[in-house]
């Protein structure tokens, strides 16, 4: 079980650094401010959610996993993705 938790937490930081690095590629390719706060938006919604995860799996408590609801639900909840 914890090699299971351990390949989940790299799995989750990986993909998050990875969409926080194509988001950073896909700001300075965006032509005006509305569209770039647009990629802001979304990338650090998503990237923050895998990075919440992969600290989940690596401690993983129910207290945790209700810090981690509640971070995911409000950072995606207050972010401006249209």
């Amino acid at each position: 079980m914890n090699t299971l938790l351990d390949v989940l937490t790299a799995i989750c930081a990986l993909l998050g650094g990875l969409v926080f690095l194509i988001g950073g590629i896909g700001l300075s390719r965006m032509p005006d401010t509305y569209t770039r706060t647009s990629v802001i938006a979304t990338t650090t919604s998503l990237g923050l959610a895998l990075f919440t995860l992969a600290v989940l799996f690596h401690d993983f408590t129910l207290v945790h996993l209700l810090k981690a609801a509640v971070a995911i639900v409000l950072q995606t909840g207050v972010s401006a993705v249209s």
